[in-house]
């Protein structure tokens, strides 16, 4: 799609970059033929499971029906057996992500992009939602069960779900922990095939991470799976450090092996880390512009009516085109981590804050070039 959905880097024909078209057509047919079909396992091996209704009408969350394990970290030694932080709506974690593609044995220029998973609908027994946000897609909704095993996906066309099943540490974070989990995946429409997955894993060590977020205390989850349906089979081996405090995902480094029905072989390397976090209830902080990155839908009204379409990089940098008073200008601007921002369209600049990454309403008002007052909204697609 451009970019890559989370870490497992789904390709989209409908979005493709100069660079991929560039591609061997043999080898690009695979990959979209392929790839695209593992779109209800897209965030599964953050945590997540498998899939469930087996109709093309749209698709509810599944009830998980595995025993809940005490949320929690710690093992044998340890000396942190505490409760992970409870989630709050608005919570962010921010990720940067680095693919490499192998194409008969040679690796290509790796690629990069970012997402962010914001909290919504969090419960007290820790079930809730993640939305999904990046500079080149729109909105996903994920659901998560009170183990932390993702049940449902949900796109702006159509959504997956997943039957019961583990296919990360959830919230049995301490070293020992093993899963050996069956589970399958149905998605609405005909965009992908039913898929049977089969996850090992175990929580091998508890260690000091190192991130551009920060230092975090992590369990090491080492895991080997296995994804088939009609048209592929794909191996993940995959190495991922969970941190102890609310047991996201730290940081991760992913290799994919899928081979289709006719034998080609399509392998990619996938490094995910985390970048930025503003939680609530942990105590580390660090606030980064690439949160916002996106595209917004800008409505205003006041001295000033009319509409803005910007697009927000990864660094905060701020372009697009508004319409007002009849006319068409150009609008540029800049971001900063807590959301204060300025930009300016044809003679009118102001400054404002984004309160969130998701959808903000304000006024504004400024001097140039004459006094001006106006209400505004952002929407993040």
């Amino acid at each position: 799609m451009g970019e890559w959905v989370s870490r497992s880097a789904i390709f989209c024909p409908s979005r493709l970059t100069a660079k991929s078209q560039q591609t061997n057509p043999t080898t690009m047919k695979l990959i979209y033929c392929l790839l695209t079909a593992t779109v209800a396992a897209v965030l599964s091996a953050c945590g997540g499971g498998g899939g469930g209704d087996t109709t093309n009408t749209p698709v509810a969350p599944v009830t998980p029906v595995a025993p809940n394990p005490t949320p929690g970290g710690g093992s044998t030694g340890d000396t942190g057996n505490t409760l992970p932080v409870k989630f709050t709506d608005g919570d962010t974690y921010t990720y940067k992500v680095e693919r490499t593609d192998f194409f008969n044995g040679i690796a290509a220029s790796p690629e990069v992009s970012h997402y962010t998973h914001t909290i919504r609908n969090s419960k007290s027994n820790f079930e809730h939602e993640r939305i999904y946000t990046a500079s080149s897609r729109d909105q996903q909704v994920e659901t998560y069960n009170s183990n932390n095993f993702q049940t449902s996906i949900a796109y702006a066309q159509y959504g997956c779900a997943m039957t019961s099943g583990q296919d990360g540490p959830g919230f049995t974070l301490k070293v020992g922990h093993q899963w050996d989990s069956r589970y399958s995946s149905q998605c609405t429409k005909d965009v992908t095939y039913p898929s049977d997955f089969h996850s090992i894993g175990s929580i091998t060590a508890k260690e000091t991470i190192k991130t551009e977020a920060g230092d975090f205390s992590a369990y090491k989850a080492e895991k080997s799976r296995e994804q088939k349906n009609q048209s592929f089979t794909s191996i993940l081996k995959s190495i991922c450090w969970y941190d102890e405090k609310t047991a996201m995902m730290v940081t991760c480094d992913d290799t994919y092996r899928t081979t289709g029905t006719d034998g080609k072989t399509l392998e990619y390397r996938v490094k995910t880390t985390l970048t930025g976090i503003n939680v609530k209830n942990h105590p580390t902080k660090v606030l980064t512009p690439t949160v916002y990155a996106g595209e917004w839908q800008v409505s205003f009204s006041g001295t000033l009516q009319g509409w803005c379409d910007v697009k927000i990089s990864a660094n905060g940098d701020m372009s697009g085109t508004c319409r007002s008073e009849g006319s068409y200008s150009t609008a540029t601007g800049k971001i900063a981590g807590d959301g204060t921002m300025r930009i300016r369209s044809g003679n009118y600049e102001f400054s404002g804050k984004l309160s969130n990454n998701l959808k903000v309403s304000d006024t504004s008002s400024g001097t140039s070039p004459t006094n001006y007052s106006i209400n505004w909204t952002a929407k993040h697609n």
